[in-house]
């Protein structure tokens, strides 16, 4: 199965894009035999539910073997399902935000979900529910929604400085937690994206605040990549690049100016290019041609690619504790507190 990633990712990237022909990716699909790849890695990149509603609107779910498709049909309703419960619980937060006169709006999957939603698209896959608030009210709407029923909490045992999200909160009555933003990147990267900005261009969807299409655009990017550390490991998200392809990114020249002008951008653009035409009209340099090349190459090996990972993991974790110890006196406290802590009998 994993002999064919590069395959796989290739598939999966002509079925969510938007150009390129109908009978390509016909001629691809009863070219391509490894089911079982399509569904693992369309799993792991939260896809399958977009995957079947693409072939769905394409009136192709024929090429696939009927029991691969009632499977895909059984997860998409499971999961138009859970989001029509999530729209519910996102139009509570926002009356409970919005009579408090909190300034807030909706980011990343809840964002996705309530665009869909104003197109009767409901496919994309959703985790917590995010939101970003006026960093000055931050902690007010954290207590609101205590008072409101999210009153359980998930978070770090040590005093964490310049954390782009507040604790967890999680009330038993939602069906997904809410981590309320007073920041967007990773510090020290929150100068890439301006909460304040994004706040103040904030669109109504359906009567839900969500981010421009620039904003959501660029958040989508850099979130991936530096946040979710897509750039240290060198890794391509497709959930990420379907959310770019919704938005139709590579038709908004600001948008791509902007992305171009810092490496983030670059690699993310380099990969994207590789696996979705709706990008062949980029021009890219000839160090993102290189990292798109060597990406596919490193899908070819896949054990290399593990191994890689893993190296990149472990150095990863002794630095940031590293760094922690050196910089965090509450985690060395919290640190030293539970090595000598006496066990009970």
């Amino acid at each position: 199965m994993k002999r064919q990633k590069l395959s796989t990712y290739k598939l999966i990237g002509q079925i969510i894009s938007f150009s390129g022909t109908k009978e390509t990716l016909v001629q691809q699909l009863k070219d391509y035999q490894n089911w079982e790849a399509l569904v693992y890695y369309g799993s792991q990149h939260l896809l399958l539910p977009t995957i079947y509603k693409r072939l769905k609107d394409l009136q192709i779910l024929h090429l696939l073997p009927d029991d691969l498709v009632a499977y895909l049909e059984e997860i998409h309703q499971i999961n138009h399902n859970r989001n029509l419960l999530l729209l519910q619980q996102i139009k509570q937060l926002h009356g409970v935000l919005s009579e408090a006169h909190v300034n807030h709006l909706f980011l990343k999957g809840a964002a996705f979900l309530i665009k869909g939603a104003h197109s009767n698209n409901l496919e994309r896959m959703v985790g917590d529910i995010d939101i970003l608030v006026d960093v000055s009210q931050a902690q007010k709407a954290f207590e609101l929604l205590k008072e409101n029923g999210y009153d359980q909490q998930i978070g770090f045992n040590y005093e964490v400085k310049n954390y782009r999200h507040l604790n967890r909160q999680i009330s038993k009555a939602g069906l997904a937690a809410v981590e309320l933003h007073g920041d967007l990147l990773k510090h020290p990267k929150q100068y890439l994206i301006k909460a304040k900005e994004m706040l103040e261009t904030q669109v109504l969807c359906n009567h839900l605040p969500i981010p421009n299409n620039y904003f959501m655009g660029l958040h989508s990017v850099l979130a991936l990549q530096i946040n979710d550390l897509g750039y240290y490991y060198k890794t391509v998200s497709l959930k990420t690049l379907n959310d770019t392809l919704v938005l139709g990114i590579a038709q908004q020249p600001q948008l791509i100016q902007n992305l171009q002008s810092h490496k983030y951008g670059r690699l993310f653009l380099a990969y994207a290019q590789q696996f979705s035409r709706d990008f062949s009209v980029l021009k890219l340099s000839k160090w993102q041609q290189f990292q798109g090349l060597w990406l596919s190459f490193k899908l070819r090996l896949p054990l290399y690619s593990y191994l890689v990972h893993r190296l990149k993991s472990a150095l990863w974790f002794l630095f940031n504790r590293l760094y922690l110890w050196l910089t965090n006196s509450s985690y060395r406290k919290n640190l030293l507190k539970n090595k000598f802590k006496q066990p009970h009998n």
